[in-house]
């Protein structure tokens, strides 16, 4: 297991013993200020979102060795903040979340060393350019068919077609949102079977629940889940199953 450490600017690795984390020594060092942190499908690279500067967002890859340990493979730098990584099914493509600039990112990712590279497509931004802040996270169901990106300042949701060939991004709806939030959304969840997408809302206290459309990615809003009385402001969470 990897946690993203702020104050200290690194990654600490545990290793689990039915189920319980032990060790947590720091494995590899991060540009300033790590939040969100992924493993890709393959289970070969580690990838960390930094941006605590305000000012440049960045983008940190790292190589799984025997025993968990962490090689710097390289940094790649984009935009005015990073705070969300989603790489698709095939772990050939990575998209990242800036809500500083309102774009999410579009990179390449070398099979072989894990490297991220800029699409030829560089970005795409979400709703209205001057939207800020924008998107915080960026999702893919598991098909590898549509990713989703909600922007926080608009309480809305945007869609993407994804080129299984080339990874890049293509607006749903013409670029118009397909569904509306509560307020302040901040994270998206896809449950394993694909079927529904799940929005965290701080400003509302909940969460907005919508199905997808398998065929053109549209969303329709099936529900609303509540807070634990007394809790505010969720963020992230996950999901659980088994596909069936």
């Amino acid at each position: 297991m990897y946690v993203s450490n702020q104050t200290q600017s690194s990654v600490e690795q545990y290793t689990l013993s039915s189920g319980v984390p032990t060790g947590g020594q720091a494995a590899a060092v991060t540009d300033s200020g790590p939040s969100f942190i992924t493993v890709d499908p393959t289970g070969q690279f580690v990838y960390v979102a930094a941006s605590a500067t305000g000012t440049a967002g960045f983008i940190d890859a790292f190589t799984i060795h025997a025993g968990g340990l962490l090689s710097n493979v390289a940094s790649v730098q984009a935009g005015q903040s990073q705070k969300w990584i989603a790489i698709d099914p095939s772990g050939r493509f990575a998209y990242t979340a800036d809500p500083l600039s309102n774009l999410i990112w579009e990179f390449t990712i070398n099979d072989s060393t894990g490297q991220l590279t800029a699409n030829s497509t560089p970005s795409m931004s979400v709703g209205a350019a001057g939207a800020i802040p924008g998107s915080n996270t960026v999702v893919i169901e598991p098909s590898g068919k549509f990713a989703y990106a909600a922007n926080q300042s608009l309480n809305q949701i945007f869609g993407f077609s994804i080129s299984s060939s080339t990874g890049l991004l293509t607006p749903l709806n013409s670029g118009s949102a397909l569904a509306s939030t509560g307020t302040d959304p901040v994270a998206l969840g896809v449950d394993i079977s694909g079927q529904f997408l799940y929005c965290t809302n701080q400003g509302s206290n909940d969460i907005s629940i919508f199905s997808i459309n398998p065929s053109t990615g549209a969303l329709t809003q099936v529900g609303t889940g509540t807070v634990q009385a007394g809790d505010t402001q969720p963020y992230g969470f996950a999901l659980t199953g088994t596909r069936q």
